[in-house]
C-alpha cells in the first residue's frame, strides 16, 4: 500500500523527515501557471459583456418608444359628415301664446356619398308648450323613443341639402328649450344637439 503525502502534511506519531526518505514517496507534480492569451480573455469578456448591453439597448429602445407614442399629439376627430343650421329669426325667440310660427333646419350632406337613413330628433319635453301643426318635408316614420321625437328620411343625396321645416304654435307662457340632434344610424355621424330658448308670452 503507497500513500502519497505533501511535504507541508503530517501524519500523528510519524517523522516527517522519515516521510521524504521514504522510497515510496512520491511528490506531487508542481502546477504550471499558462498564461491566457489576450485575444481570449477578451473574447471571454466580449461573451459576458454583450447579452447585458443589448438587453440595456432594447430598454432604451422601447422606453424611447412608449415615450413617443404618449407625447404623440392625438388625431383631430374627422370633420362632420353632415352640417346642421337651425334658422330662428331673432323676433321669433319670444313668441305670442296661440300664435302659429316656423322653425327651419337646414342639412347638408358634406360627402360625396348618399348618406341613409335621417334621423331628425327634438326633444319631446319641447312639445310640452308648442304644439306641432305642421312638418315638412313629411317624414316616413315618426316614433317617441327616450324622450325624443324622431323623424325619420330616406337619406340625403351626395352634397344635397335638406331643409326640415316644423310649423308650431304656443299653447301657454314660459320657457322651453329646442334640442336637436341629426345622425345617421350605423354611421359614425353625431350632429348636436343644438340648444335654442324660446319665450312664449
Amino acid at each position: 500500500m503507497r500513500a502519497f503525502v505533501s511535504p507541508g502534511d503530517e501524519i500523528p506519531g510519524s517523522d516527517p523527515d522519515a516521510m521524504i526518505d521514504c522510497e515510496h514517496f512520491q511528490p506531487l507534480p508542481k502546477m504550471i501557471y499558462v498564461p491566457v492569451p489576450g485575444w481570449k480573455r477578451l473574447l471571454l469578456f466580449a461573451a459576458k459583456v454583450t447579452p447585458i448591453a443589448f438587453l440595456v439597448v432594447a430598454l432604451g429602445y422601447s422606453s424611447l418608444f412608449i415615450a413617443e407614442v404618449y407625447r404623440r399629439p392625438r388625431r383631430a376627430a374627422p370633420a362632420p359628415a353632415i352640417e346642421v343650421r337651425v334658422d330662428l329669426p331673432p323676433e321669433m325667440q319670444e313668441v305670442v301664446v296661440g300664435r302659429p310660427f316656423r322653425v327651419r333646419v337646414y342639412i347638408r350632406n358634406l360627402t360625396r356619398r348618399p348618406i341613409k337613413p335621417i334621423d331628425i330628433c327634438v326633444n319631446e319635453q319641447f312639445f310640452n308648450l308648442y304644439e306641432l301643426r305642421m312638418v315638412s318635408p313629411p317624414p316616413q316614420d315618426m316614433d317617441i323613443i327616450a324622450g325624443r321625437r324622431h323623424f325619420s328620411y330616406g337619406g340625403l343625396p351626395p352634397n344635397g341639402l335638406m331643409v326640415f321645416e316644423m310649423t308650431l304654435r304656443p299653447t301657454r307662457g314660459g320657457r322651453a328649450i329646442f334640442v336637436l340632434t341629426v345622425r345617421a344610424p350605423g354611421r359614425v355621424i353625431y350632429v348636436g344637439p343644438r340648444r335654442v330658448h324660446i319665450y312664449a308670452t
